[in-house]
């Protein structure tokens, strides 16, 4: 582990198969209580935020994030800008296994 910014460890696709890394120093690292971080998206589109709470069960780590507001990237004239989807509030819980 580094004492220095952020370090991926580990990446799984969404059967749980190992994309990156190796899962036993993600459960390392959520026992040894450095910061968590979870990343997902798709079409181009990059997420990425804290793990607010954690779970490791049978050899799997869980996260859970924060309810957040949702964004929506829009393309207009060359240019890109983050729009706010009020009425969207986002919750997740992700896991290792997929």
């Amino acid at each position: 582990m580094s004492n220095y910014g952020w370090q991926k460890v580990f990446q799984n696709d969404a059967n749980g198969a190992t994309v990156f890394g190796d899962k036993s120093k993600l459960i390392n690292a959520v026992r040894s209580g450095y910061p968590i971080s979870i990343g997902w998206g798709g079409g181009g589109v990059e997420h990425v935020t804290d793990a607010n709470f954690l779970t490791i069960y049978e050899g799997e780590v869980f996260a859970q994030i924060q309810t957040i507001l949702g964004q929506n990237p829009i393309i207009e004239n060359d240019s890109v800008k983050i729009k706010f989807r009020e009425q969207n509030h986002w919750t997740m819980i992700t896991g290792t296994n997929g």
